[in-house]
């Protein structure tokens, strides 16, 4: 591994689950989140590559973040790719698959600071606390949030006989 290898490697280590967390706090779209992330990383290595120096690492890559959540989000083209994945799924299986389906598309319909409370609750197993720190919210309005998107999903899927 060379010096500019090692240098990223270090810098990625250092900084990835809170860049991670401001992405997911920043994104329009849950589904944006790993393409933004992998963005800003291939931007921190490009930067190490064309000979730039970095002397404060979680700095330097938090500004990479935000222009790339920036230019990431000034394309048309996500208009289109929201309209697809907003399309109605067919839910006449109860495959695990379908199950899952069914929570994405519950959620994709809920607005941008549900979506995030239930992405950072979820996958990336945060606290309450933590979340209500991340978007700047009081921990109390981040349970009742998820919570009541919970009900919501559990009230919808007993509809629809799948549970």
């Amino acid at each position: 591994m060379d010096d500019i290898e090692q240098t990223f490697q270090s810098i990625f280590d250092d900084t990835k689950t809170d860049i991670y967390r401001y992405i997911a706090a920043k994104c329009r779209c849950i589904d944006d989140i790993d393409d933004i992330f992998q963005d800003t990383y291939m931007g921190v290595y490009v930067y190490l590559k064309g000979g730039g120096d970095i002397d404060d690492p979680s700095a330097f890559t938090k500004t990479v973040a935000k222009r790339t959540l920036i230019k990431y989000y000034n394309l048309v083209k996500r208009l289109k790719l929201l309209e697809q994945r907003l399309e109605p799924v067919d839910l006449r299986s109860d495959t695990h698959s379908e199950l899952i389906d069914l929570v994405n598309e519950l959620i994709m319909k809920k607005n941008k600071r549900v979506q995030r409370v239930f992405f950072m609750r979820n996958s990336l197993q945060l606290t309450f606390d933590e979340i209500a720190k991340e978007l700047g919210i009081k921990t109390n309005t981040v349970q009742k949030i998820y919570y009541r998107t919970v009900e919501d999903i559990r009230r919808r899927l007993e509809k629809e006989e799948l549970l």
